[in-house]
């Protein structure tokens, strides 16, 4: 005898978990995880910046530390990283600046890089 099986399904499951984790993050609610840069942080959670950034998962799982602090390079880090947990994974429209920015960023640690490997 074969029983009739119904599906059950959560409407608009990404946006309400999205919008739920940038509401809780808001309140400050469940954060585990200080970002800090210039005299400024910000509270977050470990689960969404491992998700975001490697290089982030990689600093949570080698220590064990129930809300490890991390100490960015800039505010404009900070921010970057603050813009994730408050609208991931939304899109961003950016201004030039802020991508000449973040390229110029980017081409520092990779120079920085190459530096250490050639020591």
């Amino acid at each position: 005898m074969s029983q009739t099986q119904m599906l059950l399904s959560w409407d608009e499951y990404q946006k309400n978990i999205c919008n739920g984790l940038s509401e809780l993050q808001q309140h400050g609610d469940f954060v585990d995880m200080t970002l800090a840069a210039d005299g400024h942080h910000v509270k977050v959670h470990q689960l969404v910046m491992s998700m975001a950034s490697p290089y982030i998962r990689a600093l949570i799982t080698s220590v064990n530390c129930p809300h490890p602090v991390i100490f960015l390079n800039s505010t404009y880090t900070l921010e970057k990283c603050l813009w994730i947990e408050t609208n991931w994974p939304k899109s961003l429209q950016l201004g030039r600046h802020y991508i000449l920015k973040a390229l110029e960023e980017c081409s520092n640690q990779i120079h920085q890089k190459q530096r250490i490997q050639a020591q």
